[in-house]
């Protein structure tokens, strides 16, 4: 290729390159200045002490960016030594105390205004290592039928270096806690902390609860019944107890699709249930042997 072709070609890739620097360097200058936390998430739980990054999104023409910690001096240092190319990385040390910690960035535009990034919420939490362990009682947990609930009781075994502010932290509801399931079709976990049965059959329920992830995982054995039909105490016969339960039960709700209190599938627990539950007696007179 001739020599002159290339270096016309070169120069037509420089200007163009060049054009499109300055058109972003333009349209940049010419946004309405702003400033966004992308990183921590809002309402994320991190632990007093901890070192965070916080990276900070830039719109416009803003300069001498910082990030500060409730209404205290707690300034990150830019972690130009870890991400070189990311220079709106701030790093961040969670001050002492349980508790909400709220967080922004700030920054200078070149007019000299200050402007403010909406706030996110942090919740700081003590470490788990320092305040004790959770426990997760029972650790089986028996269903007599399909839609019978147990509730699930969450404790925790404080360390001797707990203090009253830490325990504050414990019974105010302040932990992580997931809950998943080998078979999720055999049980579910309600909002109310309660393990409902949703089909005959036996599973594995993996509780993960602590003050931050990961947390401590807890294996939970379920067991969910299959009786026959009116024994809602899973004892192997229909008899007066059962009877009592279906007649304690009336007005209650349906909670699954198959729920073995709603003997004729009208969608709603009723005398017409306990009447029904009557006829499917071992004994006479739902006698108890």
């Amino acid at each position: 290729m001739d020599c002159r072709l290339l270096a016309k070609v070169w120069i037509a890739v420089s200007v163009f390159t060049l054009t499109g620097a300055l058109n972003s360097a333009v349209q940049a200058q010419s946004a309405v200045p702003a400033l966004k936390i992308l990183l921590p998430q809002d309402e994320e739980i991190v632990t007093i002490g901890q070192e965070i990054l916080v990276r900070v999104e830039v719109t416009g023409n803003v300069s001498e960016i910082f990030v500060s910690c409730d209404e205290m001096l707690c300034f990150g240092k830019a972690h130009t030594t870890i991400v070189p190319y990311y220079p709106n990385i701030f790093r961040l040390t969670i001050p002492g105390g349980v508790g909400a910690r709220r967080i922004r960035a700030g920054g200078t535009t070149s007019n000299g205004v200050m402007i403010l990034s909406p706030q996110i919420k942090l919740l700081a939490v003590p470490p788990t290592a320092l305040i004790g362990v959770f426990e997760v009682l029972p650790n089986t947990i028996e269903l007599p039928f399909v839609g019978a609930e147990q509730p699930l009781s969450i404790t925790h075994k404080a360390s001797a270096s707990a203090t009253p502010e830490d325990i504050t932290g414990l019974t105010d509801g302040r932990f992580f806690l997931n809950v998943r399931f080998q078979d999720a079709g055999i049980a579910e976990f309600t909002q109310e902390r309660r393990v409902r049965a949703v089909r005959a059959g036996e599973t594995l329920m993996l509780v993960s609860v602590g003050y931050s992830p990961p947390a401590r995982i807890i294996p939970v054995q379920i067991v969910v019944k299959q009786s026959r039909q009116g024994d809602v105490n899973a004892d192997g016969e229909v008899d007066s107890k059962d009877i009592a339960m279906f007649n304690f039960w009336i007005g209650s709700p349906v909670v699954v699709s198959e729920d073995a209190r709603d003997l004729n599938r009208d969608g709603k627990i009723d005398a017409l249930d306990s009447r029904i539950a009557v006829t499917l007696c071992t004994r006479p007179r739902c006698a108890i042997q």
